[in-house]
């Protein structure tokens, strides 16, 4: 059986997290309202793309994604990269198609679990780490980095400890057929 490739939305510090391999844990709020079951990211052995910031070639500023040709070269905001004399505008996450996908991750498990019931351990699988002098905590830098990019959404913040889908995944090598110039 064939697996199921999803994309899931990641921040470019979420991204670097994963290049460097501190991240293997990510957590997904369960909309009100929805389904528990299935999971909409897959089952275990199912693919993951991380969908990140990226540009392309100036020359196709004007271009949605999916009409910029194979052959046209990606940058990624994670690598820090791009040289800005060649590089255009960068474009949402939400939009990066999954044929210049360049980390696959390999979903190990999922469960449903109250965003506060986060163990410290999976606060560092999260990709959470307090460097040098700090008065906080990590579980604290954890929540404040939930709010800065879920506390905005109706139920979605750390104090209203919204029901989250906990999945734990793997930085595999996956190559789904592509031909994309990548930077």
């Amino acid at each position: 059986m064939k697996c199921r490739e999803t994309g899931l939305i990641f921040s470019t510090h979420l991204v670097q997290s994963i290049d460097a391999g501190e991240k293997t844990v990510t957590r997904r709020v369960i909309v009100p309202g929805s389904k528990l079951y299935p999971c909409p990211q897959g089952e275990s052995g199912d693919m993951i793309y991380a969908k990140e910031t990226f540009a392309f070639h100036y020359y196709y500023d004007a271009m949605p994604p999916r009409d910029v040709p194979d052959s046209a070269t990606v940058w990624w905001k994670a690598r820090e990269n791009a040289p800005t004399a060649r590089r255009g505008r960068w474009r949402s996450s939400r939009f990066m198609p999954k044929a210049i996908a360049r980390i696959w991750l390999e979903l190990l498990g999922w469960c449903i679990e109250f965003l506060q019931d986060i163990p410290v351990t999976d606060v560092a699988k999260e990709g959470i780490r307090c460097l040098g002098e700090t008065t906080v905590t990590p579980l604290e830098a954890f929540a404040i980095l939930w709010d800065e990019l879920n506390g905005h959404k109706p139920g979605c913040s750390w104090a209203e400890n919204p029901q989250v889908r906990r999945l734990h995944f793997r930085k595999v090598e996956y190559h789904p057929e592509r031909s994309v110039r990548r930077c």
